[in-house]
């Protein structure tokens, strides 16, 4: 919520006594599809969740004699992206809180308030900006899954989208040990071999915790992290490297045995400076992708040559 724009309704939350028994209801006789199953808390296609009550009265901070008074069963759920100052507007109005912010167990902020009726409303931030956050703190997309509790496809989205906008950089951390540039590969852009938009773009092999895509399956010591290239084993360069160094040679004018025998005799951060001299758009400054010659930020298109 940028600019004082008003929160935007998300859905109704039903507290239940037994989520079990009120998921059971909600499924097999009104049909309803679960879109996310959290245990104490399932959220159903069309935007309406349950949440166990004991546990969501616990969360908010209320008494056993508070909730007995008034049986506060159900709250409107709404989201924006600038909490601090929803939350100071309303501050100056003469509401009653329930609380005020507070960061509940899975990483997402939120406020509630009381509205006239004495019904729960609650403000929170999309879980984007909870991912976004978590990011920013420094924590993998592992991590993230585990304290968000949010499915690995919608963490990895949001964190590509980060890095697509922060690394139109060529870091260290893209070039995986097979000697590949990921900032060049067209997974990172986003896209297919076939030009199609993909779900989900690719962040990276060591982003990913992932050692090199091509190559860890086959080698031991990728996977126990005993080297950081290629080069530093003494097998250098294998039957493997040297296929898939083939392939790209052939198809895409591009050496990973040479990427690798460059970092080596050259540095790292060299490197990386000559990889940002060949692979910058002329045209708009953009990155141009190794697979197809196209810069993704003004569509122009050039045939690499290999030098």
């Amino acid at each position: 919520m940028v600019n004082n724009e008003n929160p935007k309704y998300n859905g109704a939350v039903f507290f239940v006594d037994n989520v079990e028994k009120s998921k059971k209801f909600y499924t097999d006789i009104l049909g309803q599809e679960i879109e996310m199953d959290f245990g104490r808390c399932v959220g159903f296609i069309g935007g309406f969740s349950i949440w166990d009550r004991s546990y969501a009265h616990k969360m908010m901070g209320l008494k056993e004699e508070n909730a007995s008074k008034n049986k506060k069963d159900a709250e409107l759920y709404f989201e924006g992206e600038d909490l601090d100052s929803l939350f100071a507007k309303l501050k100056s109005k003469k509401i009653i809180f329930v609380h005020d912010i507070i960061e509940q167990p899975w990483g997402q902020r939120c406020f509630r308030i009381y509205d006239p009726d004495n019904h729960i409303i609650e403000f929170a931030e999309p879980m984007t900006v909870v991912i976004e956050r978590l990011y920013e703190e420094g924590l993998t997309h592992n991590q993230i899954v585990k304290k968000s509790l949010m499915p690995v496809e919608i963490v990895l989205d949001v964190i590509g989208k980060i890095d697509s906008v922060k690394n139109d950089k060529f870091t260290e951390d893209l070039i995986a040990p097979c000697g590949m540039n990921c900032r060049i590969c067209i997974g990172y852009f986003g896209y297919t071999m076939s030009g199609k938009k993909r779900k989900m773009k690719c962040i990276g092999c060591k982003p990913r915790d992932k050692s090199c895509a091509f190559l860890k399956k086959y080698c031991k010591k990728l996977t126990k992290k005993e080297i950081e290239y290629c080069y530093e084993c003494s097998d250098f360069p294998c039957s493997h490297l040297e296929k898939i160094d083939k392939l790209y040679r052939e198809r895409y004018n591009m050496s990973m045995i040479k990427n690798l025998k460059e970092i080596k005799k050259k540095g790292i951060n060299k490197f990386l400076n000559e990889q940002k001299a060949k692979y910058r758009c002329q045209e708009c400054g953009g990155v141009l992708c190794v697979h197809n010659g196209k810069c993704y930020s003004c569509g122009k298109e050039i045939k690499m040559i290999l030098k």
